[in-house]
């Protein structure tokens, strides 16, 4: 995420952008597909301990809660209804170099839904993802990656169980390695849609807005709030 400070918690809220008198403002909640509004627990360490996701109406979709071991590595993620009921698990297993190796997903009875593995450049990026099903030897969804010298995701490529080529995205980073650009490219090579992204922060480097805009339109204002220990 990024984030400077000792931070004690996070909430993101996303609205439309409306234009008022030539600044846009804060509209009707909306949000784009890909994003959910999120209230985000961490403790002194960093480490994130609870996670509320929220539908556009304000309604909580699920809530994770996350365990870690004594190396500050998360080890366990839990997946709860808005009625508190569990409902999926993952597990998550380390190579001895500390890098995500394997990350498996049950159901709450501990039947195996899916798992990822997981391969590393020398400089601990991850470039390329692969998911399995049951019974399944071969993944069935690659996705590799590519990064600049700074470290930023900047490639990524998503293939099928024919290992076709699904859809591809390019990023774009600021000299605070926020990201201000991504291209969605569908399969053919043909462009799908076009994000950009500026910020405004807070005193401690922090973003705080957001404005996303699509295809050179301003569409969303993120209001994230902050608090610290």
């Amino acid at each position: 995420m990024g984030l400077i400070g000792s931070i004690k918690s996070t909430k993101e809220m996303t609205y439309e952008a409306v234009n008022i008198n030539g600044k846009f403002e804060a509209g009707k909640r909306a949000a784009p597909s890909w994003k959910k509004d999120t209230y985000r627990l961490f403790d002194k360490k960093g480490n994130m301990l609870e996670e509320y996701l929220y539908r556009n109406d304000g309604e909580l979709k699920y809530r994770n809660t996350f365990t870690y071991n004594s190396n500050d590595q998360k080890i366990e993620e839990l997946t709860y209804k808005p009625d508190s009921t569990l409902w999926y698990k993952y597990f998550l297993k380390y190579n001895p170099v500390g890098h995500l190796e394997e990350k498996i997903l049950t159901k709450s009875d501990d039947h195996q839904i899916s798992n990822w593995l997981f391969q590393y450049d020398n400089q601990g990026n991850k470039i390329e993802e692969n998911q399995f099903f049951p019974n399944r030897s071969e993944p069935t969804l690659k996705t590799v990656y590519k990064y600049d010298k700074q470290g930023n995701k900047v490639e990524e490529y998503m293939y099928n169980a024919e290992n076709t080529l699904i859809a591809k995205w390019l990023s774009k980073y600021d000299d605070k390695n926020l990201i201000i650009e991504e291209d969605y490219y569908y399969s053919d090579g043909s462009l799908n849609a076009k994000e950009a992204y500026s910020y405004e922060f807070d005193s401690k480097g922090n973003w705080i807005r957001q404005v996303i805009s699509v295809d050179g339109t301003s569409k969303f204002i993120v209001i994230r709030e902050i608090e610290y220990y």
